[in-house]
């Protein structure tokens, strides 16, 4: 009888051993390299500590020195930290969880840095590293703008829960609305600074064209997600495709009606997503795969007259930069709006009210669209061409640096 093991293997992680080495800068995952070190640090050495186990990118990085290890023996006593009364098996698995954080903690230590960056806001892991290691700055950058809802029900645990409260020293947002978010939901900020968007502030101020060419007119941003369009369970998961199944039905119909010249921002590009869209629109919609480097998303938005969304990060820094955009909610619930109400809003409704909203915007004079939306756009978001995001940024990591 014979037993192969080659599937069990192909399911195993890549296990890297890692070594420590000395830098005044750390990366904290790997997530978030490109953007921080290609857009804020340029020439700024600094080094990658990646997650001990990453499930995204299906790996085990296991750091192996002295300095790990009498880092932890000092960390120890830090296991017993935010242990709240709750029921005995949650107290086990945090347990268990500060043994991890104590772990990766003694690993970041072991680099000496001064600096650690990371563009994962809302992780609990990195808010407890933040939380219990003052001698060294521990600075968040906002990958996407923040909501009630992000902040709220949509954090990973609730209250007595530790991480029900968002605790940083340094979080560098996208907009003013989210100080007083923060701050009205009872989340520890110590510093709090407004830079506006990293990527699209790039993308506004080093690559965009003045005067970009209108090739469309309209443009849909993706939202897609496979676990939540294709099966799987997530906590939004009925509201979410709800929401983007009855914006499809809408755009596909009105862009037909209408004889409109349509695209798809993809948000990854992959196969399965490309089916996806062929399934709901047909065949020959022009779609364009997601660079990062190449700042597609941004570019294709330019090069429409409107971009339609639901409640997407891409559609807010669009509206903020002054591009027409329409939300539309079909969630059924209000604390989807991710946007102020105006014109540029529509919760609910059928197609009637879908066409007239849409044609309504598409046909506002530009010069009344930015004046009405001029206070909500430079609340929700800064852009400022002369002094970006990564500049404010870079210039905040200098003076750390000393």
């Amino acid at each position: 009888m014979k037993i192969s093991i080659k599937p069990l293997l192909q399911r195993l992680p890549d296990i890297y051993i890692c070594f420590p080495v000395s830098e005044k800068v750390v990366i904290y995952g790997v997530g978030g390299e490109f953007i921080i070190s290609n857009y804020v640090l340029k020439k700024i050495p600094y080094q990658v500590v990646h997650l001990p186990v990453d499930k995204h990118m299906g790996t085990v990085h296991l750091y192996i020195s002295a300095a790990v290890v009498i880092n932890m023996i000092l960390n120890c006593k830090l296991v017993f930290r935010d242990i709240p009364p709750i029921s005995f098996l949650r107290k086990i698995r945090l347990f268990v969880g500060n043994l991890i954080r104590v772990y990766q903690l003694s690993v970041i230590e072991a680099h000496n840095p001064k600096l650690v960056l990371s563009i994962q806001d809302t992780s609990y892991q990195f808010q407890w590293m933040s939380k219990y290691c003052k001698k060294v700055k521990f600075i968040a950058i906002a990958n996407s703008p923040r909501t009630e809802l992000n902040l709220n029900e949509q954090l990973p645990h609730r209250f007595p829960h530790p991480a029900a409260t968002v605790c940083l020293q340094y979080l560098f947002v996208h907009g003013e609305i989210e100080r007083d978010l923060f701050s009205r939901l009872g989340h520890k900020i110590d510093n709090f600074i407004v830079s506006g968007p990293v990527r699209s502030g790039y993308y506004r101020s080093e690559m965009a064209f003045s005067n970009p060419k209108k090739v469309f007119d309209i443009c849909l941003i993706s939202q897609y997600e496979p676990n939540v369009m294709e099966g799987g369970d997530t906590g939004d998961t009925p509201e979410l495709k709800k929401a983007l199944l009855a914006l499809y039905l809408f755009i596909r119909k009105y862009v037909r009606e209408y004889n409109l010249t349509f695209c798809i921002a993809l948000r990854y590009g992959s196969q399965m997503e490309i089916d996806h869209f062929i399934e709901h629109f047909g065949p020959g919609i022009f779609m364009q795969a997601f660079s990062l480097p190449g700042m597609s998303t941004y570019f294709l938005i330019d090069a429409c007259d409107i971009a339609v969304t639901f409640d997407s990060s891409a559609g807010r820094e669009a509206f903020s930069w002054g591009k027409k955009t329409f939300f539309a909610n079909y969630s059924g619930n209000p604390a989807r709006n991710c946007i102020s109400q105006g014109p540029w809003l529509l919760e609910g409704g059928g197609y009637e009210e879908f066409e007239s909203a849409l044609g309504s915007l598409r046909e506002m004079n530009m010069n009344k669209y930015t004046e009405i939306s001029q206070n909500v756009k430079t609340s929700m978001m800064r852009f400022d061409n002369m002094h970006p995001a990564h500049i404010v940024i870079r210039e905040h990591i200098l003076n750390l640096l000393g």
